[in-house]
């Protein structure tokens, strides 16, 4: 599995062959440091692969018809595996497709999509002939994989019976359970009488269930879908850059989703996903949801540590979206025309006590994790691009500003820094904050209209957050920045 270069799956639409069976997943590129050569198991433990009796449970269940939600209620008691929130995780379905506001059909539902769903588990012998590597901490490597092969372990993950990956104790994989989200939804969405919140995922997640059903397996092999680790091998000197600030475009309304920029940020957990089944709904979680194929990441990503992130690509949009945390509901089918998107997971310093970002540590840490997302230059068909030389530009937002408690003028100038670094360009996102929006428009204009470099940017930024560090700041960021240059 390791530097098999030539099993990329990134063979040309010309190859009649390229399509005729899903492609192995594969981990190119793949540097392990020698403590790491005899950690076991290095792969996923699919279900057939768990013993004869999970499986045999697994396709007793699975071959018989399941007719209405109280037959799937059976179903999900026969395969519980141990999951938490198993007691809540049965009543989901009655309650959601007895909801008024509810969008998947009921009927098409059982009699068409559960099926597929059961049958997708089914075949995962056979759709995966080789193992998916897990991508380790400090370990660059890459998975390619099918979307039928997404939509086996996502149909998989529906019933619960995707056991977390292990792999050597040290390292800490997410779990990918989609029946925990089923659970978490009954207690926090559905009560309320809307389909909302996390139930608003779900439903999003069950819409995609439900177009995969249009698409034959052969369609679903047609693209594909790419997750890499990238790791920053050492520290940049961000004193002595002498690259000079790019221009950025900073837009008061619109989302990162529907930027028409070739990266998009995601403004991640250091657990790829987040609390997306666990009851989450900010701007990871609602990503996941409305791109389901990137849950399948969260079975073979290690937690991420400072010096790396994580690239989805060409994972497709299928629903777009209403409200934002508890409020966030399904919106409606969405038609992915976007090519080569690639998705950069990206988790900033946690700053609860504001002054613990402004420490020197935390602007260097938050440099070094913005531009290793920025900055991989790697095409979506999973090959490495040599030859572009376009200017790349990242869709962003208030990276860290929510939960995280981040300032939303020092994200922005760690973000334009490490942009500018990469030789990227910001089309940031300020969610319908004016005042916000124009204040970042003026300083990137003022930054570039005098060519400042981001050595000497980053020095202006330190000094600021020394004066904050010792309570001798006046005024804000953006305000000293104007007064040093």
């Amino acid at each position: 599995m390791g530097n098999n270069n030539s099993n990329n799956n990134s063979s040309s639409s010309s190859d009649s062959s390229a399509h005729d069976r899903p492609p192995s997943p594969v981990s190119s590129s793949f540097s392990a440091p020698l403590e790491m050569m005899s950690v076991e198991p290095h792969y996923v433990k699919l279900p057939f692969e768990e013993g004869d009796d999970k499986w045999s449970r697994i396709t007793k269940a699975l071959s018989q018809r399941i007719p209405d939600p109280e037959a799937l209620d059976a179903t999900f008691e026969e395969l519980n595996f141990g999951t938490s929130n198993a007691s809540n995780i049965m009543p989901f379905f009655k309650q959601y497709f007895n909801m008024p506001d509810h969008k998947v059909d009921r009927t098409r539902f059982f009699e068409t999509a559960l099926p597929r769903i059961q049958q997708l588990v089914l075949d995962m012998p056979t759709i995966f002939k080789e193992k998916i590597p897990l991508l380790y901490p400090q370990m660059c490597g890459r998975v390619v994989l099918t979307p039928l092969q997404a939509a086996c372990l996502l149909s998989s993950s529906f019933f619960g019976a995707l056991s977390p990956s292990r792999g050597n104790s040290q390292y800490i994989f997410p779990s990918c359970d989609l029946s925990q989200l089923w659970g978490v939804s009954t207690i926090l969405g559905l009560p309320q009488g809307e389909v909302r919140g996390p139930a608003g995922i779900a439903e999003c997640i069950l819409h995609y269930f439900d177009r995969i059903t249009e698409r034959t397996d052969d369609e679903l092999q047609q693209r594909r879908i790419v997750f890499e680790r990238h790791v920053l091998p050492q520290g940049i000197d961000w004193r002595k850059s002498e690259r000079v600030v790019t221009p950025a475009t900073v837009h008061l309304e619109g989302t990162i989703e529907d930027s028409d920029a070739q990266i998009h940020a995601d403004f991640a957990n250091q657990y790829l996903g987040g609390g997306v089944l666990s009851g989450g709904c900010v701007q990871e979680e609602i990503l996941f949801g409305i791109k389901p194929e990137s849950l399948v990441g969260m079975l073979f990503c290690a937690k991420m540590e400072p010096n790396e992130s994580i690239s989805i690509s060409n994972a497709e949009q299928f629903a777009t979206y209403t409200g934002y945390g508890r409020k966030v509901k399904f919106g409606k089918p969405f038609l992915d025309t976007k090519q080569n998107v690639k998705i950069v997971a990206m988790d900033a310093v946690v700053s609860q006590v504001k002054s613990i970002q402004w420490s020197r540590a935390s602007i260097v840490r938050d440099l070094h994790k913005a531009y290793i997302a920025f900055a991989n230059n790697t095409s979506s068909s999973g090959t490495e691009d040599t030859t572009t030389t376009t200017t790349q530009t990242v869709a962003t937002g208030h990276w860290g500003c929510g939960a995280f408690g981040g300032d939303k003028q020092l994200k922005f100038i760690e973000q334009l820094m490490a942009a500018s670094e990469a030789g990227c360009r910001l089309a940031y996102y300020a969610f319908g904050e004016k005042d916000i929006c124009d204040q970042m428009q003026q300083i990137q204009t003022y930054l570039h209209d005098r060519n400042v470099t981001v050595g000497t940017l980053y020095a202006c930024t330190r000094e600021y957050g020394d004066r904050v560090l010792n309570d001798k700041s006046e005024g804000d960021l953006f305000e000293f920045i104007r007064s040093h240059f």
